[in-house]
């Protein structure tokens, strides 16, 4: 879906709207909890509408999505077939790959090692189900992770403010209503301690979750605009 979304995106949002010089969108998977982010950095739109501007993109993209022909498919699951099955062209980059199984991070500079999946053949797995997914598979995935549709959209929006915009004032009770929890930089291990757990599929450490729909995160700094989801 992400692979599909990438240019889109890209056109929608940087080409046509011009909202900023950096624009892209991409998947991710941090602790085994994956996700799809949209990043802009901007110097002409406020973060607020940033926001706004790609929760549109994704809702006009459901339907150029649905109106995929399958030699389009079949070309874009071919493309991301071979990425992950392509002979890795060092040592460096093998070493990236293994490392990524045992799931070793550097937190202030100390090795952390959780118990990762040690799944070492993970790319060739991958590429086995992506070669059987189908339209209707990627709709349904879309309708319910990216639009949620059966209210299992999670979502975290990270807004950094320039000097020169002010940060917006939300009311508690008007973050209630749009199912939002606003948090302030100063505030992040607070909220933090307040939280959940995801349940993982697997055995490593428990992860942030956030009990709001939601999460917002402002932070202003000296330059440009930003905006990521």
């Amino acid at each position: 879906m992400s692979h599909m979304a990438s240019v889109p995106c890209f056109d929608q949002l940087r080409t046509k709207e011009q909202l900023g010089y950096l624009v892209w969108s991409f998947p991710d998977n941090v602790r085994g909890t994956m996700s799809f982010r949209v990043v802009i950095q901007s110097t002409v739109a406020h973060p607020i509408k940033l926001d706004e501007r790609i929760e549109q993109f994704l809702q006009d993209f459901r339907k150029e999505l649905a109106a995929t022909t399958t030699e389009t498919l079949e070309s874009n699951k071919e493309g991301v077939i071979n990425d992950l099955l392509e002979k890795t062209k060092g040592i460096s980059q093998q070493l990236a790959h293994y490392w990524n199984e045992f799931g070793v991070i550097n937190l202030l500079l100390l090795l952390y090692l959780f118990n990762g999946r040690y799944q070492f053949d993970r790319r060739s797995l991958v590429a086995n189900v992506i070669a059987r997914l189908s339209l209707e598979n990627i709709l349904s995935f879309y309708d319910e992770f990216i639009l949620g549709s059966k209210n299992t959209l999670s979502k975290l929006s990270v807004q950094c403010f320039s000097k020169s915009n002010t940060i917006p004032t939300v009311t508690n009770e008007e973050a209630k209503k749009s199912k939002i929890h606003l948090v302030e930089r100063d505030k992040i291990l607070s909220f933090r301690k307040e939280c959940g757990y995801n349940p993982f599929p697997y055995d490593i450490p428990k992860d942030f979750a956030s009990t709001a729909d939601t999460l917002v995160f402002q932070n202003q700094n000296d330059n440009s605009e930003g905006f990521q989801k």
